[in-house]
């Protein structure tokens, strides 16, 4: 199965794609937001008419492959432009043909279920792209959305705030799961210190209840945001102890830290080392 769908209450419901990402459907009276887009695997669009005839508004967190390339099935997007070139850079057969082996290897019974042809057809270049920045206002008619900056996974990764419900939906940079910080540096990973600022920066937002990410466990309290800036202190402290893994975009180094994980490069590490991650 493509998708499972979540209804957590009349203004949510989580749209997790291959048992791996989670999109939410954030409704409004006037209209709903669909934050991240995921592969493209299935048609989303379909997905949602099930649940609303709302008008949809696709919000990218940010631009790799798995949040992104499913943007195909709109006709306009919104994401933080920081991420735009690197949205164009996964879009691509190469990077599409590996992550969909990955993941049939994994769940070889997805095999029948996804349209391939479709998938590999389908591309960016029709929709139309408009910048999110911090602050940015949106309106759902019976409350509002705060575009939050939230870079150092990549560099314009962003989050939703839903203050009337205290939600920070989030992507990948605030989540339980592996945070995969091993794409090339400095072009397209910003030094750990960003990420140090970002986690600093989301625990001191007021009303913030509850964290949904886009990988694994959701909600999450808002002690993973100190939990996440202790990992990134360990290891800085202890990454000699630390194993080198095969990945589905290449080798890097794994660090493990009370249950969270952060994948990273050699040289992410050493600008760590060189210029620390405290402002």
């Amino acid at each position: 199965m493509i998708y499972r769908t979540e209804k957590i209450d009349d203004s949510l419901y989580v749209i997790t794609e291959v048992n791996s990402v989670h999109m939410y459907l954030i409704i409004g009276k006037d209209r709903a937001v669909l934050f991240d887009t995921a592969y493209g695997y299935g048609d989303v669009k379909a997905e949602i008419a099930k649940i609303t005839d709302r008008e949809v508004m696709p919000v990218l967190s940010h631009g790799h492959v798995d949040h992104g390339t499913g943007v195909f099935r709109f006709d306009e997007a919104w994401l933080n432009m920081k991420d735009m070139d690197l949205l164009k850079q996964q879009d691509s057969y190469e990077m599409k043909n590996k992550m969909l082996e990955y993941r049939l290897h994994k769940l070889p019974e997805l095999e029948n279920e996804i349209d391939q042809k479709e998938y590999y057809r389908g591309n960016i270049d029709h929709v139309i792209f408009h910048d999110l920045k911090e602050g940015d206002l949106i309106d759902l008619g019976d409350r509002v959305l705060k575009v939050i900056d939230l870079p150092g996974h990549t560099y314009g990764s962003i989050g939703l705030f839903d203050e009337k419900y205290g939600r920070l939906f989030t992507g990948d940079p605030i989540t339980k799961h592996n945070i995969w910080n091993q794409m090339t540096f400095p072009d397209f990973v910003p030094p750990l210190r960003t990420l140090m600022d970002t986690y600093k920066k989301a625990y001191a937002i007021q009303g913030l209840k509850e964290i949904y990410p886009a990988h694994n466990e959701f909600p999450c309290d808002r002690s993973l945001l100190l939990q996440l800036q202790e990992m990134i202190r360990d290891l800085l402290m202890n990454y000699k102890n630390d194993s080198e893994i095969e990945t589905a975009i290449g080798r890097c180094f794994r660090h493990d830290y009370q249950g969270r994980q952060l994948l990273y490069t050699q040289e992410l590490l050493n600008e760590a080392l060189t210029n620390g991650v405290e402002g």
